[in-house]
């Protein structure tokens, strides 16, 4: 069995693998103590089992030192992405190292699902565009502020405006401020993403490039703009965890 960790900016998002298949995964705040108020999809609490093989993934060093710590004190075996193995995929970026792990994971979870050329969508604190060509090389892409991080910029930069509780608009035309910025938001969020994509896959020449989403936003944004993502994966950067393990087996 293989516990995989993906620690991001906002989240903790654990998983359990077996025989190849997803058996439970949970989530907790990237800000508390590792394994306090982890929560499975339904709500229920769930308390980490001691001992096994985790694999574990980070963007925010903090809390990935605390998890690994943690981790190592129940006595599981630990292997670290980007530092106790590197990306499979070729890297065409400059320097490889600099490249996020939460990407490459992505990324190769992303070809697992659709083959290659794809391009694997991120939409979480930041939101991150990833190609991966034909030739199954990672080729680069592009960073942008988060859905979330923007709705809180814009409620700190513009004290007259709301941190708005984001949900889907029912048009672009905002009639009203929570409207207006809803629309701003959220449907310009989503032609952000729609706008990088085809650029992306004209710069690489690869026009029908299929694109894979995951991330907190990811159901919202494929609801605002209806054919944004071929697919939806929720545990894109798991999989990727799950994907190492099983080659590092072979």
């Amino acid at each position: 069995m293989l516990l995989a960790v993906d620690v991001g900016n906002s989240r903790v998002k654990l998983a359990w693998f077996e025989a190849g298949r997803l058996r439970a995964h949970a989530n907790q705040t990237a800000h508390t103590a590792p394994g306090v108020g982890l929560v499975c999809p339904s709500g229920c609490r769930l308390d980490l089992p001691a001992g096994g093989t985790a694999y574990l993934s980070s963007v925010y060093p903090p809390a990935a030192h605390a998890w690994l710590d943690h981790l190592l004190e129940q006595g599981w075996r630990v292997r670290w992405a980007g530092v106790d193995f590197p990306s499979p995929l070729p890297l065409d970026y400059d320097p490889p190292e600099a490249l996020g792990t939460d990407r490459w994971l992505g990324a190769l979870a992303a070809t697992r699902l659709v083959g290659g050329p794809v391009l694997s969508v991120d939409c979480g604190t930041a939101t991150t565009l990833n190609v991966v060509d034909a030739a199954g090389v990672f080729r680069g892409g592009a960073i942008a502020c988060g859905l979330g991080t923007s709705r809180d910029a814009l409620a700190k930069q513009a004290s007259a405006l709301p941190a708005l509780e984001l949900s889907l608009p029912t048009q672009a035309l905002g009639r009203d401020t929570d409207a207006g910025l809803a629309s701003g938001l959220i449907l310009g969020h989503a032609a952000l993403i729609a706008g990088l994509a085809d650029q992306l896959r004209a710069e690489v020449g690869q026009p029908d490039c299929p694109t894979v989403a995951t991330g907190g936003w990811s159901g919202l944004l494929a609801q605002a703009r209806p054919g944004l993502f071929d697919q939806v994966e929720p545990d894109l950067v798991l999989w990727g965890l799950h994907q190492v393990f099983m080659e590092e087996r072979r």
